[in-house]
């Protein structure tokens, strides 16, 4: 209906644009956006104002799919009132990159990452931090430093040492600092078919190997050690039965600098 821009199917895509199944109902949304019937659109606009939580997500989730970012500002004036702002946040910014609505409303869009980060592994799948481009978020913050953007790098970092807690273990070496990454399934048996990447500071390390879940870094400079104490690492796991659907996990690797042994 949307590429003929025919309304024969109008009254049909109302009619399931809240549907139980949501691919039917997100692609409905975005028919009706593609036709420029406003009708649904402001009616969700309304709903924003319910006192059900469950209708103000329902409404969030056909907004973002309708697409207009004029709904933006009602949608973040929401965060603050609903018991279910974590799962609202999530859809947010698939509406607008996070940068966008920073610049746009700074505290609104700082609310909205805080909220974002207290859902990961709970709401969101941990696979959503490249949807967010949370690293980059994250990293944005750290150069934009104020009081509020330090409570939500620290939120983050504590979330991360949560939801990554006995998966990862980390080994002295004889020189320098190795890092070694275990993902384990629900078995507790490693899985294969992994690649590893390595950022520092935001810089993808070039010392690294694909395939490899041990990375060695040796400072070459004391103020290095400090830095060192932060590195995040993306796991990219290659699911054999579903070779395009590749999952994701990241997490923030923590160890202690030791000076190297003679």
């Amino acid at each position: 209906f949307s590429i003929v821009k025919s309304t024969a199917g109008l009254n049909e895509l109302k009619e399931y644009v809240y549907s139980d199944f949501e691919p039917l109902a997100l692609n409905c949304a975005e028919a009706l956006a593609s036709l420029d019937d406003r009708e649904l659109y402001e009616k969700a606009l309304n709903t924003l104002s319910s006192n059900d939580d469950f209708e103000k997500l329902s409404a969030v989730k056909f907004l973002v799919a309708y697409g207009d970012k004029n709904a933006i500002p009602s949608i973040l004036n929401v965060l603050k009132n609903s018991s279910m702002a974590e799962n609202i946040a999530a859809e947010v910014p698939y509406l607008d990159n996070i940068f966008n609505i920073l610049d746009f409303d700074v505290n609104s869009g700082l609310y909205l990452v805080n909220l974002i980060i207290d859902g990961l592994g709970e709401v969101t799948s941990l696979s959503q931090v490249f949807d967010y481009q949370l690293y980059d978020v994250i990293c944005c913050l750290l150069n934009n430093l104020g009081s509020k953007e330090a409570l939500i790098v620290l939120n983050a970092k504590e979330k991360f040492n949560t939801l990554t807690e006995n998966n990862f273990s980390t080994t002295d070496l004889e020189k320098g600092i190795t890092a070694t990454t275990t993902i384990l399934t629900e078995e507790n048996t490693e899985i294969t078919n992994l690649k590893y990447f390595y950022y520092l500071n935001g810089e993808k390390l070039d010392r690294n190997k694909e395939n490899s879940n041990t990375i060695t870094i040796i400072p070459t400079d004391p103020l290095e050690k400090d830095l060192l104490n932060h590195l995040l690492v993306i796991v990219q796991y290659d699911n054999p039965d579903n070779p395009s659907n590749p999952v994701y996990y990241s997490a923030s690797l923590e160890f202690f600098v030791t000076e190297a042994q003679e």
